[in-house]
């Protein structure tokens, strides 16, 4: 480029030499240290149009840290999302590391945020990721399992969302020093870590749960299969099903069967069933049959499996016709859900057209003989013709020297063309505003079950009575 510069790109030299002299210093400081390019009048900052990062904000701290936060000045809104790269050095330069992170906003919360961390280092210790909304932009939340010294650089990756770079959001970023967990802030949902040891390039994907991973019980996300190293539980005790009505498992495999809670010392004192219960039981029993799922029989045809069972709404007839209220009874369960309706874009690849002023050359349409040959009558004649061409246009300016002389090249006048400028509007295409539309991905519907373990007990009551000689009747 020789000494041409974009407009402010002194100025953003300038501010790099301060701030490579402040980041220097930072290994002494007692204190955060952090420099922000500021933008201000023409000043691209290393944001030039054609760029596909902007850098935001250096990072430089002397002493050591357990987490820090990343304030933006992108906002939280459905409008934008955010895409950034943090490049530097944990423990100083020992420990190299690249993050690539995004999320996006909906609904008034962070959504899917993801990230893919590249370390050279021990990909064991890599910071953990969380998203939030502070001040109602952005932030992002690194904390490591150990101490380390931050030496960072951020930028925003380009991504189309933030069109050609919208300058008031992307100056201002700050950071802190924040080692106390962010209860609020979503956790990165899975993170793809890559790592050469030993020379070796290893990668795999572990899903962050909590605060801290620990890899030896972390869980890992393999092609849609979630493997855990230790237990599987609850937060809560007794405070949230395993699926749901909608979300059903196919089979659930155990090496030995399911415990329920049965101690005495949490439940009333267990009665004799009533006559009429016991007729219903003895009744159910005569409904017990063999029956195909209507799905299984559509994807398998007369190879689908039986099983042994009844249907619900038939022992739910039943019941009633002895005087019970079936929903009263454990074994007996219904669900109902409203349907699932999320937004989707239906515009995806829209572009609009917009205007915009641009200095350019000016052009001007001239005309020039030209020479060509032509032939007449076998023999090959030369021939001059008129022709219009464009040229652009320029000014000549006489050329001095340092003491204000002209300078003169054989007794010339030495002179030097400069470009004529002038404005131009041109067209050019941009992402058309997303537009949504709301899409059911899942009806309303219902669905009856049974508990078949407490099922079985009322039939085998039934059954017992039947045995013991006790009538059916009410």
């Amino acid at each position: 480029m020789g000494d041409r510069f974009y407009p402010g790109q002194r100025d953003y030299l300038a501010q790099l030499n301060t701030m490579d002299q402040q980041i220097r210093a930072a290994n002494s400081a007692t204190s955060p240290v952090f420099v922000n390019l500021s933008v201000g009048g023409d000043a691209y900052i290393n944001r030039l149009r054609s760029a596909a990062s902007a850098e935001v904000l250096r990072i430089a701290y002397g002493t050591l840290t357990k987490g820090v936060k990343i304030k933006t000045r992108i906002p939280a809104s459905e409008a934008n999302a955010m895409t950034v790269r943090i490049v530097g050095a944990y423990n100083s330069y020992t420990r190299p590391i690249e993050i690539l992170l995004s999320s996006y906003f909906y609904q008034g919360a962070v959504y899917i945020p993801t990230a893919t961390i590249v370390s050279g280092g021990d990909t064991s210790n890599d910071p953990v990721l969380q998203v939030g909304v502070e001040d109602g932009c952005y932030a992002i939340w690194l904390s490591g399992v150990g101490v380390y010294l931050p030496r960072l650089i951020v930028s925003v990756i380009q991504a189309g969302i933030l069109d050609n770079y919208i300058e008031a959001q992307l100056s201002g970023w700050t950071w802190v020093d924040e080692a106390a967990t962010n209860a609020s802030y979503r956790n990165v949902t899975t993170s793809t870590m890559m790592g050469a040891i030993n020379g070796v390039v290893s990668t795999r994907s572990r899903m962050l749960v909590g605060g801290a991973v620990d890899d030896a019980v972390s869980a890992v996300v393999t092609s849609g299969m979630v493997s855990a190293g230790g237990v599987i539980r609850h937060a809560t005790d007794n405070a949230w099903a395993f699926g749901d009505p909608t979300h059903r498992a196919t089979q659930v495999y155990c090496a030995a069967g399911v415990i329920n809670t049965s101690d005495a010392r949490e439940k009333t004192p267990v009665s004799p069933l009533q006559p009429a219960a016991i007729a219903a039981a003895q009744q159910l029993l005569g409904e017990i049959g063999l029956y195909q799922w209507l799905a299984a029989v559509q994807d398998k045809g007369a190879d689908a499996r039986y099983h042994i069972g009844m249907t619900v709404q038939r022992a739910i007839e039943i019941m009633r016709s002895h005087g019970l209220e079936p929903m009263r009874y454990g074994f007996v369960c219904y669900d109902k859900w409203d349907a699932e309706v999320v937004q989707r874009q239906t515009n995806v690849g829209q572009k609009i057209t917009r205007s915009r002023e641009v200095q350019r050359q000016k052009v001007r349409t001239v005309t020039r003989p030209e020479t060509f040959v032509e032939n007449v009558a076998g023999r090959f004649v030369r021939k001059t013709r008129q022709v219009e061409v464009e040229e652009l246009v320029v000014e000549s300016h006489p050329v001095f020297g340092e003491q204000g002389a002209p300078v003169l090249v054989d007794g010339v006048q030495l002179t030097v063309d400069v470009p004529v400028m002038e404005p131009v509007v041109e067209q050019y295409e941009v992402d058309a505003e997303p537009v949504f539309e709301d899409v059911v991905i899942r009806p309303a519907g219902d669905r009856y079950a049974f508990r078949y373990e407490q099922l079985n007990l009322f039939l085998l009551a039934g059954l017992f009575a039947m045995m013991s000689g006790q009538s059916q009747k009410n």
